[in-house]
C-alpha cells in the first residue's frame, strides 16, 4: 500500500511539469470603445495576431463590450493578451425592429467588422498604461 501512495505522490508532482500552460504569459489589455467621439455600450472586440512570424502571438484575444464602454481581453479563458501586434475589429448591432426575430443593423461601419478591413491596429506591451488600449473609430 505504501509504495502505491509513493508512486501517486511522485506522480502528482510531475503533472505541473508535464502539462505546462499551453497559452503563456498574458498582460491586461482594457480599454473603451468610441465611435466618433462616443462611448460603444454593446458589442464584443477581437484582436487577431497581425503577423504569423515567429514572436508573433500565438492565439487571439477578444471581449465583451459593457454598458460603460469598457473591455478587458481574455486569450482562451485566460485573462489578459499576449505580447504583440494586432489587428482589431469591433461588433455592435441592434435590433431594426425591437420585438421581431432578426434583422439587425451594424452600429460600426463595415470595415471595424472584418480582420482584413479593419485599420485598427494595437500593439500590446508588457506595461499598462491609461487610454493605450483605448479604440477610436469613425463613421467617415
Amino acid at each position: 500500500m505504501k509504495k502505491f501512495q509513493i508512486i501517486l505522490v511522485c506522480g502528482s508532482l510531475c503533472l505541473p511539469a508535464c502539462n505546462p500552460d499551453p497559452i503563456g504569459k498574458t498582460y491586461p489589455v482594457k480599454g473603451k470603445v468610441y465611435l466618433d467621439g462616443v462611448l460603444l455600450k454593446a458589442g464584443s472586440v477581437a484582436f487577431f495576431p497581425a503577423d504569423k512570424g515567429e514572436g508573433a502571438p500565438a492565439f487571439e484575444a477578444g471581449s465583451r463590450i459593457k454598458q460603460d464602454g469598457t473591455y478587458e481581453l481574455s486569450t482562451r479563458g485566460k485573462p489578459g493578451a499576449l505580447l504583440g501586434s494586432y489587428k482589431v475589429t469591433v461588433v455592435s448591432q441592434t435590433k431594426v425592429e425591437p420585438n421581431r426575430a432578426g434583422d439587425v443593423v451594424s452600429l460600426v461601419p463595415k470595415e471595424y467588422t472584418n480582420k482584413e478591413t479593419t485599420p485598427l491596429r494595437v500593439e500590446v506591451i508588457e506595461k499598462l498604461q491609461d487610454g493605450k488600449y483605448d479604440l477610436q473609430m469613425s463613421s467617415n
